[in-house]
């Protein structure tokens, strides 16, 4: 097991019924990562808090791309996603 912490300059996304918001927030991620990088992430910083990742839902990939549906310790439904091109992360907080 490797820890890793990265500090990233993240382009979030919040969808919130159908109203996108746009915001650029410096962050630092903390994940697993074994023989590469970012296999799980654990927690990350969300508009100055510290959210631990519960459990994550899925887990997909894309071309250059690592996906994760994970839901944090608050309940909240993120969607994250590591562009390994770029090496840079997004998120988009889902809400219903």
């Amino acid at each position: 097991m490797c820890y890793t912490e990265t500090n990233e300059q993240w382009s979030v996304i919040k969808l919130n019924l159908g109203i996108w918001r746009e915001q650029n927030m410096e962050i630092s991620v903390k994940c697993y990562s074994g023989y590469v990088y970012a296999e799980e992430p654990r927690s990350f910083v969300w508009q100055e808090r510290e959210l631990k990742i519960k459990s994550i839902e899925k887990v997909w990939q894309e071309p250059g791309k690592k996906l994760f549906r994970v839901v944090t310790e608050d309940g909240i439904l993120f969607e994250l996603c590591y562009n390994e091109t770029n090496d840079q992360w997004t998120a988009v907080e889902l809400t219903f």
